[in-house]
């Protein structure tokens, strides 16, 4: 090989290594200019395609707790997730798991709150095969027709459904690459107290505006770390939340997207469908008297 073949064949190896950014200036100018461009096309046909798309087209996840007897953390399951344990929390549609576990010190998971509501799920007895039957409203005639069972379960008198209070609490995940998540989080059983703290926290807040006006600002304001710690009572033990202030919400834009998302909520645009039954049917009860039992 001449000098002058080798010299060439140096410079074609150094630009083929040299990134995007680094290779010369004509060949990056075109390459930027067509990636601004399709960014241009994009943001100006945003939602396009969606538009016959209505609530019932779509498939919200739900944020998770896995627990013992989550299939995704049994390596005898075809639902197992290498890595997943109890204590993580996981996207049930996304299958992305999340360390969310102060006993693992994981990170946790930074939730803006957009809306909340409260049902009363009515499931079919495990016993009986399990599974979601419906969301009742509070007030709902049929709860009317349910009594306590001697384990404290809301009981249908004829169908024998256990009836049980949901909270809801509507929000996003703001993901690593400070993208946000639309989802949810139910709350059941040991946790409501947890939701109902969650809702004290949110209302507590207060700012004064400019006119000296004291006000609530709206739950989106604001973002909360979602952490999950082990609890126990008795011989039961399992994973519960922990919710934490982490500041106000200072990216303008996330603030748009998650005002948006408590209009759709508010409107009835967004609504959850069927828990997952393996994170949502409450567990066998003991005969305890008390109705905070673990799930």
């Amino acid at each position: 090989m001449s000098k002058k073949e080798e010299k060439q064949s140096t410079v074609g190896e150094a630009v083929a290594e040299q990134s995007p950014e680094t290779l010369p200036a004509v060949q990056g100018n075109q390459e930027v200019e067509v990636a601004r461009s399709l960014n241009n096309m994009f943001a100006e046909d945003a939602g396009g395609g969606f538009g016959g798309m209505g609530a019932g087209d779509y498939a919200l996840p739900f944020l998770a707790i896995l627990q013992k007897g989550s299939p995704q953390v049994s390596k005898q399951n075809a639902k197992f997730i290498k890595g997943a344990e109890v204590g993580d929390v996981l996207n049930t549609v996304s299958g992305k798991v999340y360390k969310a576990s102060t006993a693992d010190g994981g990170p946790g998971i930074t939730f803006v709150p957009c809306g909340y509501t409260h049902s009363v799920v009515e499931w079919k007895p495990r016993d009986s095969g399990g599974g979601f039957i419906a969301a009742h409203h509070d007030g709902d005639p049929i709860l009317k027709q349910c009594t306590r069972n001697e384990k404290n379960q809301l009981v249908h008198s004829t169908t024998g459904n256990v009836f049980v209070d949901t909270s809801y609490h509507y929000g996003l995940v703001i993901e690593e690459s400070g993208f946000p998540e639309p989802c949810v989080v139910s709350m059941y059983s040991t946790q409501l107290k947890k939701s109902r703290n969650f809702n004290t926290m949110m209302r507590s807040i207060k700012k004064r505006a400019p006119s000296g006006q004291i006000y609530n600002p709206p739950m989106y304001s604001h973002k909360y770390t979602l952490h999950t710690v082990p609890e126990s009572r008795d011989q039961y033990d399992w994973a519960g939340w922990q919710i934490s202030p982490a500041g106000e919400v200072t990216d303008v834009e996330l603030y748009k997207f998650a005002r948006e998302f408590a209009k759709q909520i508010e409107s009835g645009q967004v609504r959850v469908s069927a828990p997952p039954q393996e994170f949502e049917e409450p567990a066998e009860q003991t005969a305890s008297t008390s109705s905070d039992v673990p799930f």
